[in-house]
Parts: structure tokens; C-alpha cells; sequence
């Protein structure tokens, strides 16, 4: 059995019945936990994309697209621009 949480499975006996925990499944008492797997622990994991960018003045920012697609730059500019790309976030993105 696949179940699509964050929270490790777990059973719960609560009036005489047994849950499997935290989806609230009812499930025999003599139910085996070790058969129930998350959605996250089989897809694949995924790592952070870093890029190490020279600024203007010489110095170096970290350009990080996270795994969810989002764009950041450890730069004074990433955190005033309008549009959430400064830069050096465009740089990457133009390469």
C-alpha cells in the first residue's frame, strides 16, 4: 500500500479498532505496517541547483534553484527586485 503524507505511517487502536495513521484507515488488528510505503520515500529525491556567479565588483553570489523550480541569489539586488530575479539569477537563466 502507497500513501501520499509526510508523517511516517503509524497504527492507532482507538474503541476496539484499528487506524492506520494519519490517512484514518481502518485496517484489521493484525495489519502489517512494514507493507505501507510513502509516495515521497519512492519518488526520486532531488538536489538543488547551484551556481556560483562574479558580480561586478568581483564578489561572489550563490544563484539556487530549489527543487520546486524557484530562483534565489544570496545578493543585496535578489531582495529588491520587482520581479524576484536579480542579475545574477538572470545570468543563469540566460545561459
Amino acid at each position: 500500500m502507497i500513501i501520499d503524507t509526510n508523517i511516517p505511517p503509524f497504527l492507532l487502536n482507538q474503541n476496539g479498532k484499528t487506524y492506520l495513521m494519519p490517512i484514518w484507515k481502518e485496517v484489521s488488528a493484525d495489519f502489517d505496517i512494514s507493507q505501507v510505503k510513502r509516495k515521497i520515500d519512492l519518488e526520486e529525491k532531488q538536489e538543488p541547483e547551484t551556481h556560483q556567479v562574479v558580480g561586478s565588483r568581483g564578489d561572489v553570489y550563490t544563484v539556487t534553484k530549489d527543487t520546486k523550480g524557484v530562483w534565489t541569489c544570496n545578493c543585496w539586488g535578489y531582495k529588491r527586485a520587482k520581479d524576484g530575479k536579480c542579475k545574477h539569477i538572470k545570468s543563469v537563466i540566460n545561459e
